[in-house]
C-alpha cells in the first residue's frame, strides 16, 4: 500500500474506537446503574461519533503527510 505499518496500525486503532460509539457496549452497566435507557443517550453518542469521526478522519490523512 506505500504506507508505514504504524501508520496503518494508528488507522485500524482509531477507526475501531469512533465505531464503538455507534454501539456503545461500554456504557451498558452505567446504564442499569442509572436507569436511563439507551434512547436517552444515542444522540449524545452520535453527535460525538461525528465529531470524532472528522477530527480522527482529518487526523489521520493530514499527519502522517507532515512527518
Amino acid at each position: 500500500m506505500g504506507i508505514p505499518v504504524s501508520v496503518a496500525i494508528n488507522t485500524v486503532s482509531i477507526g475501531d474506537l469512533v465505531t464503538n460509539l455507534l454501539q456503545p457496549f461500554f456504557v451498558l452497566p452505567a446504564l442499569g446503574l442509572s436507569g436511563l435507557s439507551l434512547k436517552d443517550i444515542w444522540g449524545y453518542c452520535l453527535v460525538s461519533l461525528i465529531i470524532l469521526f472528522v477530527i480522527a478522519a482529518v487526523g489521520v490523512t493530514l499527519i502522517p503527510i507532515l512527518f
